[in-house]
């Protein structure tokens, strides 16, 4: 693993996010090539950090003072669960959006699709390893996850060369099309990495 690039490539997602399209655009991948380097060791990192943070200072519930403790076998499947959804939904969502493009005069790019979902998602994968954090961790997974949705806006028009008029009806399908297939995911492969019910205690 790369650890050097894998911190560039955080740095670039959320400061320099155009730049870095560019960057892994150029490099024209496979679909294999994809999947093993870089999105596998980006969602192996973001949930090992998770992972820890949650042992450390448990699940915080929004708006509430409580601290959700879980096991450590719980956390492994927690862990094994991100990675597996993530793979799945971003192979999947890459699909659906270059399939949303082309309605819309878009490109049905699969293997760009995939890069793009990926690539804009890289901020809000952040937030949700920072998210276990006191204080500001609800707060920074929040406001990275509007982020992502302000580049998912945006990104289509450069990785699937979606219109620019067009670009709001596509979103809006997206997004749609997205809501749905995630409760299906939840209940179906999501239900398979269910932990068992935690204990809650008051947060210090």
């Amino acid at each position: 693993m790369d650890f050097g690039y894998l911190i560039n490539l955080f740095k670039d997602a959320l400061l320099k996010p155009e730049k870095l399209w560019s960057q892994e655009s150029a490099k024209n991948f496979t679909l294999q090539e994809l999947l093993k380097f870089p999105v596998t060791p980006t969602i192996v990192m973001v949930a090992a950090i998770s992972s820890i943070l949650i042992l450390i200072f448990g699940y915080k519930v929004p708006f509430a003072p409580v601290a959700v403790h879980s096991s450590l076998s719980d956390v492994i499947i927690g862990f094994i669960g991100t990675v597996v959804m993530f793979l799945v939904t971003v192979t999947l969502f890459g699909w659906l959006s270059a399939y949303s493009a082309s309605l819309f005069g878009g490109k049905n790019d699969f293997i760009r699709g995939v890069l793009m979902i990926f690539l804009v998602s890289i901020p809000s994968l952040i937030g949700r390893a920072v998210s276990p954090l006191p204080y500001i961790g609800t707060i920074v997974s929040v406001g990275l996850g509007i982020y992502t949705l302000i580049l998912l806006y945006k990104a289509p028009c450069f990785f699937l060369d979606l219109p620019e008029e067009n670009r709001t009806k596509n979103f809006i399908l997206f997004l749609i099309i997205a809501f749905v297939v995630s409760i299906v995911l939840g209940v179906t492969l999501g239900s398979l990495f269910q932990p068992t019910l935690p204990t809650i205690s008051t947060a210090s």
